[in-house]
């Protein structure tokens, strides 16, 4: 489709980095190929950091916390205001060490509560631990982060 509409397709790998509009995106994992196992193939998640002056953001798909390390273990910069928990709070992910890495003064949690124990009471321990400001579309519905290169403002209301 993309092709018949005379456009490239460009396949990016992690340590590839393009613009968006102001932002910078930088794609930091698959750092491996982990397989078919169908419990690894949430490893093969999109990991990105986009950035945008003061303001940054680290989405991390639903990876688990081996592809965490390995990630940490190939240098990438991970600091990020804000931090998409990995695999809706699972506890197969958001390691300690990951999440120091990152140092998100935000996490935000995609899910729908208690579907497969999402999140799971000991993410959500840790992030509270942390002192990592938690907020969950479970409990508040969207999330958005509206901002310029300065400033930040957190909303959220009840997803229709």
């Amino acid at each position: 489709m993309v092709r018949s509409h005379g456009k490239d397709i460009t396949i990016l790998k992690a340590g590839d980095s393009f613009a968006l509009g102001g932002a910078t995106v930088e794609l930091v994992g698959p750092v491996m190929d982990y397989g078919g196992n169908a419990r690894r193939e949430d490893n093969h998640s999109l990991v990105m950091r986009i950035s945008y002056g003061e303001q940054s953001f680290l989405f991390t798909g639903d990876i688990y916390t081996q592809a965490e390390y390995d990630i940490m273990d190939k240098g990438a910069e991970l600091g990020s205001k804000v931090l998409k928990v990995a695999h809706h709070g699972s506890s197969t992910s958001s390691g300690e060490a990951f999440l120091q890495a990152v140092n998100p003064k935000y996490a935000v949690i995609s899910s729908e509560g208690s579907q497969k124990n999402h999140p799971h009471h000991e993410t959500l321990e840790k992030l509270q631990r942390m002192n990592i400001i938690t907020r969950r579309t479970d409990m508040e519905g969207d999330i958005v982060f509206a901002c310029d290169k300065h400033n930040m403002q957190v909303m959220s209301g009840q997803a229709e």
